[in-house]
């Protein structure tokens, strides 16, 4: 007989397999690995550029058109708006896990019912059920 891993809040009940519970661990912790390499990989290439118009005092990366300084800055703002989703994947994963390690794995964080697995196998970092995550990206 497989242990059950048991989430309790406001009088409803989810049921998971321990070894569920194990497979969105692995998830999580391997999505997180990814996203932590690819900040890396980032932040390695911003040191690098920097590090390199400092050494040289070259100017050859500074351009000269109005839009070539227009079109760096948007892929700047665009780059860290990935940075930013990034980070906030990362901060949703740690929640996930703790919420594993707490036993509220699962439940909507809005209304508190749970959140169907189907939607949990596809994104086990989610905080809020379908309905809710509807609700909040129409502003209701």
């Amino acid at each position: 007989m497989t242990e059950l891993y048991t989430v309790q809040a406001e009088g409803r009940t989810i049921t998971f397999e321990q070894d569920e519970i194990q497979t969105y661990k692995r998830k999580l912790l391997a999505k997180r690995h990814e996203l932590l390499e690819t900040l890396e990989q980032v932040r390695a290439v911003a040191q690098r550029q920097s590090a390199e118009a400092d050494e040289t005092g070259d100017l050859s990366s500074v351009p000269f058109h109005q839009a070539d300084i227009g079109t760096e800055h948007f892929e700047q703002e665009i780059n860290l708006q990935h940075l930013e989703r990034e980070q906030q994947l990362i901060a949703d994963i740690d929640n996930a896990l703790e919420k594993i390690q707490s036993r509220r794995f699962g439940l909507c964080e809005v209304d508190h019912k749970p959140i169907a697995k189907e939607r949990l196998e596809a994104l086990p970092w989610t905080r809020y059920c379908i309905d809710c995550q509807r609700a909040i990206e129409e502003g209701r």
